[in-house]
């Protein structure tokens, strides 16, 4: 239920939009996902472009996708350590089972690499969207654009 009091206060520009306090919470990357209706919240209160809010989720998308990879880049490259560590026992006792350790080692490298360049992708797509992000608004900032800002003091 709303209270035609609140409206009228808000209205007046008395009371701050109902909107989730960002007290507690830095606008990073790794904290998108968890924040990101908060984020979106702010960013409406900021009346921003649909583009801009919606970017919110593909940059959460991003980020877990990115996650994802940087796991499997690290299982690569801890199989090709490991292959790469029976090598050189192996060499004098089994020849054989040692050049099939080093192609597995060879394979589990390529795939870290391929992993790789995939993440520098991404991280490239979400520092592109997480610059385009504005600061969360201070909880007793207004709501609306710059140009509806109220001049509290001005010097120089």
């Amino acid at each position: 239920m709303t209270c035609p009091l609140n409206g009228m206060l808000l209205m007046l520009g008395l009371v701050r939009a109902l909107r989730p306090s960002a007290s507690g919470v830095a606008l990073e990357l790794r904290t998108v996902k968890e924040h990101s209706a908060l984020i979106k919240s702010h960013l409406q209160a900021r009346q921003a472009s649909p583009e801009l809010v919606n970017s919110v989720d593909k940059l959460a998308a991003l980020v877990d996708e990115r996650n994802l990879l940087s796991r499997e880049r690290d299982a690569a490259l801890n199989g090709r350590k490991k292959a790469s560590s029976q090598v050189g026992r192996l060499i004098k006792t089994d020849p054989d089972q040692a050049e099939a350790l080093k192609r597995e080692a060879s394979q589990y490298g390529e795939e870290a690499s391929a992993k790789e360049r995939i993440l520098e992708s991404i991280e490239a797509q979400c520092r592109v969207l997480f610059a385009q992000l504005p600061n969360l608004l201070d909880d007793d900032t207004p709501d609306g654009t710059a140009e509806e800002n109220q001049v509290v003091f001005e010097w120089g």
